[in-house]
């Protein structure tokens, strides 16, 4: 409820402001409307942050996401707006080589990764455990191509800056704005990639997700395994076990027949 009057006075002030300049005869250009866009998505983004500092991040994911969503929205604007140097950008050698190489690359790095993680972890091959591989190789492609979009933003907006100044002959083309907006379009991205990073890169976590996964043996489907573990079928008679031990917090994983 606080949310949507903190809302509705915010929405209030920015009316009263447009109103206030027009009843001046004062019309409002792209660069005043795109002023306004960058502040009403900076206040957003820092009612977020003091929500999720005061609150804790339950209370502040959903003005987080109401922020990206515009964040979002702004993106695309810009990306309408200033076509004519993405275009210009997608000619060039260099995006043409990333485009095809990069997603191969990564993809065969995600599942080389994984295999040797979860082979690590379950002491199984990951040729039993295709499905699991799939799964984490996903998350580590996520996690790789948002730090890599985070590169690209840093090397290919000068860029595309620098471009558009040479082309305008020096004129101001490019508001500060949407350098506000690429600047705040990185801070769902960075919590996203510390979110993720934490996660993959946790083997206790990897272990809880991969024991949440694997079937249950309290109708003992396998005699030779204990009750209290819990399997995955790598073969006709073998199976991938892990019990958890609730004083230590671990998770045990061995290979049995069933």
């Amino acid at each position: 409820m606080v949310h949507i009057v903190l809302a509705f006075f915010f929405y209030l002030i920015i009316y009263a402001h447009v109103q206030n300049v027009r009843s001046k005869k004062i019309v409002l250009d792209s660069d005043d409307k795109e002023r306004i866009q960058a502040f009403h998505l900076l206040v957003c983004y820092l009612y977020s942050t003091i929500t999720i500092k005061l609150l804790g991040v339950d209370k502040g994911l959903y003005s987080l996401i109401y922020a990206s969503i515009f964040n979002i929205i702004a993106l695309e604007y810009y990306w309408s707006k200033y076509n004519h140097l993405v275009d210009e950008l997608k000619k060039s050698l260099t995006y043409s080589s990333v485009k095809y190489f990069f997603p191969l690359l990564v993809i065969a790095f995600c599942a080389y990764s994984s295999s040797m993680i979860l082979e690590e972890i379950t002491k199984v091959p990951a040729s039993t455990m295709a499905n699991h591989v799939s799964l984490y190789s996903f998350g580590l492609f996520l996690l790789i191509s948002l730090i890599a979009i985070l590169f690209i933003v840093e090397i290919a907006i000068p860029i595309i800056m620098l471009k558009d100044v040479t082309m305008n002959r020096g004129k101001k083309y490019m508001t500060e704005s949407i350098m506000i907006v690429l600047v705040m379009a990185m801070a769902p991205t960075i919590i996203i990639i510390k979110i993720i990073q934490g996660n993959l890169f946790n083997s206790n976590f990897v272990s809880s997700m991969l024991y949440d996964s694997y079937h249950s043996n309290e109708d003992l489907t396998c005699p030779k395994v204990p009750v209290d573990s819990r399997f995955h079928w790598i073969s006709t008679d073998e199976v991938s076990t892990v019990i958890y031990d609730k004083k230590t917090d671990r998770y045990t994983f061995s290979k049995d027949e069933c």
